[in-house]
């Protein structure tokens, strides 16, 4: 008889297991499931900005025979593939006859002088950096910045009082 009451408690005990784990599991084997896609979107917009930075040409002495040249950098950043023009207007104290497409730019000295110079898009200096689309400097985005380099030139043997001379150029960018 305890072979009999054994093997009746072993089934009993395998069955209760199997009604145990068909209950623990049946959520999982019974459960159905779904599936969505969720779209996930953005507009990339045509976007540009500049920094120009400062063009020193040190110092001048009008009785030597040589112009004074420097360079400075203008940092553009643009989407991209963005198309963009950057322009320079003639200057707070442009000369008479000043225009964008031809500016005749002066730095203004204390005593009320004028101290001509001009800026090139060139390393050759023959090509005037200017206000129009023409005389403007083109280039394309490519998401990082682009360092575009300012030539500027001093002409020799202007006849002006000694001290300091400024001018202050606006810089835009269209794209």
């Amino acid at each position: 008889m305890a072979k009999q009451e054994y093997n009746g408690t072993m089934k009993r005990a395998f069955l209760l297991g199997m009604l145990f784990s068909s209950a623990c599991l049946s959520p999982y084997i019974f459960s159905a499931t779904e599936n969505a896609s969720m779209r996930v979107s953005v507009n990339v917009l045509a976007a540009c900005s500049i920094v120009a930075n400062e063009m020193q040409f040190g110092n001048y002495n009008p009785a030597e025979a040589d112009a004074i040249r420097n360079t400075t950098t203008i940092n553009a950043t643009c989407t991209s593939g963005t198309s963009a023009i950057i322009k320079m207007d003639d200057g707070s104290t442009e000369g008479e006859g000043s225009s964008l497409s031809a500016p005749i730019r002066r730095m203004i000295g204390s005593e009320g002088e004028y101290l001509e110079y001009a800026i090139y898009s060139d390393n050759g200096y023959s090509a005037v950096w200017g206000g129009t689309a023409e005389t403007g400097v083109a280039m394309t985005g490519t998401g990082s910045v682009i360092n575009l380099t300012a030539y500027g030139n001093v002409p020799a043997l202007q006849s002006v009082s000694a001290g300091s001379y400024s001018d202050s150029i606006q810089i835009e960018i269209n794209f």
